[in-house]
């Protein structure tokens, strides 16, 4: 649920609403569960889009989960 509120509230305008812990506990489980089989054209994730390793936990769950952080400023 963390990512597709990411995508609502970069799409209207509105901030992201969850914490640094929520984000990286999110993080560390989609880090642990996901694997490359289901990323590119055609699959259900897109490829990691890279993000500095100091960034919120937020922009580095969106960079993993396929979407660019950068979309959000």
């Amino acid at each position: 649920y963390i990512t597709h509120g990411w995508d609502l509230a970069v799409a209207t305008g509105q901030p992201v609403p969850y914490s640094e812990a929520e984000a990286a506990e999110v993080l560390r489980r989609a880090e642990t569960t996901l694997p490359p089989q289901y990323r590119g054209e055609g699959m259900p994730f897109g490829d990691i889009v890279p993000v500095p390793e100091d960034a919120p936990a937020i922009d580095r769950l969106a960079g993993f989960m396929g979407r660019d952080p950068a979309a959000a400023r």
